[in-house]
């Protein structure tokens, strides 16, 4: 029994020894051929007859067998997945200036061109998150505020806050399960890395034209685990830590568990304050109107393009003004 264990021991070595490309689809392989290994014992001890070093010695050439497969099979997938990407990026790099009216007004087209090169030369060691996350941060790089790649990263996990830019503070606005301590503080911390920092990353992925604008993009790529993770603020997807300080000073850290699109758009949500924003207000109307201080102000909210010169006409133009509009 000692050598037949000894030999088994051999036929495991062997498929563990085999020098690949260390990408996480080819470790995967290495388990899947000592799995393999451990399946030929099993069948020789249920179904085979008597243990004998010899008839294990026999196995070596099945096992090596069945981690040739697995490397086939394995390295075929991750061929066809770099295929289909490196055809998406073609009709990127074509596309995207195609379409656009000054593709290179911020970025010069050699620039760009660049980007999606070094991109594709990367393609076969990055996860399709982490391919997701290069084309916003080249997206970004365009420099206006209606040129990225948003939907795909609607997909991605995200931790249970969402955030919004209080003056310079960047404030725990509503939060969901394992986040209520957070409600209403300000996260000053993400890993160990700093929240100036961590805009910095952050900002490189927001579709803007202006600060403003990257701030207000930054709010919903703050919470995305994926694009945490790809920006080394957060190591893995799935549990993270985040640092926040209340109103009385006192710092805490949580551990945060991610959650997918579909679960956060289940979750019951708790709001910081029962306060509504002007902002917020009326969401599924393409435009509303309220008149502020006395008259003298008239607030305009515009949701979407619809109608719009009917109801400027008959809406924003037929409030009376009260006062005559000149320097405050």
């Amino acid at each position: 029994m000692q050598e037949a264990l000894t030999s088994l021991r051999s036929v495991v070595s062997r498929a563990r020894s085999a020098r690949y490309p260390e990408t996480s689809m080819l470790r995967r392989f290495r388990l899947q051929a000592s799995r393999s290994a451990l399946t030929v014992l099993l069948l020789v001890v249920f179904g085979a007859g008597p243990l004998t070093p010899h008839s294990l010695q026999a196995l070596v050439p099945l096992a090596s067998t069945a981690a040739l497969a697995a490397t086939s099979s394995q390295t075929g997938e991750a061929a066809d997945r770099t295929a289909r990407w490196r055809t998406d990026l073609k009709v990127f790099v074509t596309e995207l200036p195609r379409r656009h009216a000054n593709a290179s007004h911020a970025l010069p087209a050699a620039r760009f061109r660049q980007m999606v090169d070094t991109l594709d030369g990367r393609l076969p060691q990055l996860t399709d998150a982490e391919i997701t996350v290069e084309l916003m941060r080249i997206a970004s790089s365009i420099g206006d505020s209606h040129t990225g790649v948003d939907t795909w990263y609607e997909r991605f996990h995200r931790y249970p806050i969402r955030l919004r830019w209080v003056g310079k503070d960047l404030r725990v606005m509503e939060v969901t399960g394992g986040a209520e301590r957070a409600k209403g503080t300000r996260l000053i911390r993400i890993g160990r890395i700093g929240i100036d920092e961590a805009y910095t990353r952050v900002r490189t992925l927001a579709t803007r034209e202006t600060e403003l604008g990257a701030r207000n993009d930054s709010e919903s790529l703050f919470p995305r685990a994926e694009v945490l993770a790809a920006l080394k603020l957060l190591t893995g997807t799935g549990t993270g830590s985040f640092t926040f300080q209340d109103d009385a000073g006192v710092t805490f850290t949580l551990k945060l568990r991610s959650i997918s699109a579909e679960a956060s758009s289940a979750a019951r949500w708790f709001k910081a304050t029962s306060h509504v924003a002007l902002y917020e207000e009326r969401s599924g109307q393409p435009y509303w109107s309220t008149q502020l201080n006395a008259g003298r102000v008239v607030y305009v909210k515009y949701n979407s393009c619809e109608d719009a010169a009917r109801y400027l006409i008959s809406e924003i133009w037929a409030y009376p003004l009260t006062h005559d509009i000149g320097p405050p």
